[in-house]
């Protein structure tokens, strides 16, 4: 009686523990998938700013040399000026004004993964069940 006993908590143990291997492999696994996950998002996010702040830097650039230019002609007789005004509109109109894109800094890769507390509680009730099972057994 002891001897079968034994072998079959022996056997239930070996269950447990290749189980639990099982639960610690595919967390593993979906933990390398999220980080990966979120790393893309990361560079897909930071991507976009740096083109936003590239587009931004050049209207800047832009707007700065038109201003440089009118501030210049601010200086010449009002007659010069006159004939300069229709080069600083045209050159005005040139300068390209565009709204940069809204970029979310919401992540949306999940940070606990759905389903696996449910999973882990479902086994858990599962080996505790088994646990009084074997208990009621000793018992007899």
């Amino acid at each position: 009686m002891c001897a079968s006993l034994y072998n079959k908590v022996k056997r239930q143990r070996e269950g447990i523990k290749a189980e639990c291997k099982k639960l610690r492999c595919f967390a593993s696994e979906e933990e390398q998938w999220l980080l990966q996950r979120l790393k893309e998002e990361e560079r897909e996010t930071l991507r976009s700013l740096k083109a936003n702040v590239a587009q931004l830097s050049r209207q800047s650039s832009s707007l700065r040399t038109l201003i440089s230019e009118i501030e210049e002609k601010s200086w010449q007789t009002p007659a010069e000026l006159l004939k300069d005004v229709k080069r600083t509109l045209d050159r005005s109109k040139d300068v390209e004004l565009q709204e940069a894109k809204a970029v979310s800094t919401e992540l949306k890769t999940p940070c606990s993964i759905p389903g696996m507390v449910e999973m882990l509680r479902k086994f858990r009730g599962t080996s505790q069940h088994m646990a009084g099972h074997w208990q009621q057994q000793e018992r007899c």
